[in-house]
């Protein structure tokens, strides 16, 4: 989850594709999409056609049912792009399955400045009624560790299109700060990933991690993060590989992990050479435990650090292009062609809208209204215009922030702060529309591909 920045001025210069994206709708992504091929790894060579048949059933469904009734893993499995990643957060908890309640219940965080704070309640919210969050899931507040969530979650993933899900990871004895916040034992993401791996692949996807900066967290650390990442997970067949990166880890498999590692700039550009340069005084490279690694790319300065700290390339994460450099859409062909232009791998983020105000009232600077869609299908044309080898998307169920696209449903509450009311995607198209939205962006990323 990031924190409050105030807004960037949006830049003065557009290219005719930013300018042909500022009036795109929804239907037009499949074309944006055409317009820009991209090489995209699908699993297997099904058709077109077959993908376009399932996408308009799962559009006419999405208005009545929050998720398939059903999945078969291996017709699923061919509709799946493995260069479209979604990044995922298995940190939510309910009584019935936790002990408690875990984020559903978030705090409302404070401001930097003591002034500002003073202006804003600080409680936490209650649920099932009251959640830390804009939106509704329609499964409502769940378990992460549900058995049936996690069979559902899978479903609408794969409804999605996405081929990949970047799983928010913690290493063993470490805690996200909401927890540490509420008082909660740690309950890592670690735990529950062999559970995951294992949906994961009775449904076609794939997993990767999305390496999150615990305390303490370190280069050093991290490297030991990536052995115990091969070691642990590297036998499950679920495990994604980057097919762009040769080599074989310890088990001797083909292709290389490909890891997300969140705010990496926190760590200096020195401290990454001498793991992720080969020559390193402590490199992966070339070792059993190499991993193909993205870093963070906020600031324009951090492109220059990418390169020096050794990372195979970068991601932008945040929904809200107002947020930072990397994710303002209209620098994304310029920082794709740089990406090219030294070999590495540029995977910009694209989300459906960002409202953080239930648990940073005091950032509505940097709410994106969802506009019906249009939010989301711009950011997904502006990637595509990019040529981004890899897209990920913010988020599946980030839901403190606004950005899932998750399956949520209208709910009224009575009014009050113990029972507000919720928005929907009704306007859309239904619980499940922006699970198709992507879908069908995804169908136009294949084509435009070849259907390769």
């Amino acid at each position: 989850m990031p924190k409050s920045a105030d807004p960037e001025p949006a830049t003065a210069t557009a290219t005719a594709t930013t300018a042909a994206i500022a009036t795109a709708t929804i239907a037009d992504i499949a074309t944006a999409t055409r317009a820009a091929p991209t090489t995209t790894t699908t699993t297997s060579t099904a058709s077109t056609a077959s993908i376009a048949t399932t996408a308009t059933a799962t559009t006419a469904a999405s208005a009545t049912t929050a998720v398939p009734v059903a999945t078969n893993a291996t017709a699923a499995a061919s509709q799946l792009a493995r260069d479209v990643h979604v990044f995922y957060y298995p940190w939510y908890g309910a009584p019935a399955h936790d002990g408690a309640w875990r984020h559903w219940n978030h705090e409302r965080m404070p401001h930097w400045d003591p002034k500002v704070a003073k202006r804003w309640p600080r409680d936490r919210h209650v649920p099932p009624d009251d959640l830390g969050s804009t939106y509704y899931p329609s499964l409502g507040p769940y378990s992460s560790r549900d058995p049936a969530v996690i069979d559902a979650h899978m479903r609408q993933i794969a409804r999605s299109g996405a081929g990949v899900l970047a799983v928010s990871w913690y290493p063993p004895g470490t805690e996200d700060g909401a927890q540490a916040s509420a008082g909660q034992a740690a309950q890592t993401s670690d735990g529950l990933v062999p559970t995951l791996l294992d949906a994961a692949h009775a449904h076609g996807l794939q997993l990767t991690l999305h390496i999150e900066p615990y305390v303490n967290r370190s280069a050093d650390s991290v490297a030991r993060d990536l052995k115990y990442i091969v070691a642990t997970y590297g036998a499950y067949p679920a495990l994604h590989r980057h097919e762009g990166r040769r080599g074989s880890d310890r088990t001797g498999r083909e292709g290389l992990p490909l890891l997300y590692v969140y705010d990496s700039y926190l760590i200096g550009d020195e401290a990454w050479a001498a793991v992720l340069r080969p020559g390193g005084a402590r490199s992966v490279r070339g070792t059993p435990h190499d991993a193909v690694v993205l870093g963070l790319l906020c600031e324009q300065k951090h492109q220059r650090s990418l390169l020096a700290a050794g990372f195979d390339g970068a991601y932008t994460y945040f929904a809200s292009r107002r947020f930072t450099y990397g994710a303002d859409w209209t620098r994304w062909a310029a920082l794709g062609a740089w990406a090219r232009r030294h070999g590495l791998l540029f995977a910009p983020s694209a989300g459906p809208g960002y409202d953080d105000t239930r648990v940073r009232p005091w950032n509505g600077a940097n709410t994106q209204p969802r506009r019906g869609g249009r939010y989301y299908a711009e950011a997904l044309a502006a990637a595509a215009a990019a040529g981004a080898p890899l897209v990920s998307i913010t988020s599946f169920n980030e839901w403190h922030e606004g950005t899932q696209i998750e399956a949520a449903a209208p709910r009224r509450g009575h009014g009050d702060a113990s029972s507000p009311s919720y928005p929907d995607y009704e306007a859309e198209g239904g619980p499940n529309a922006y699970l198709d939205l992507t879908a069908r962006w995804v169908r136009g990323r294949i084509e435009g591909a070849g259907g390769s």
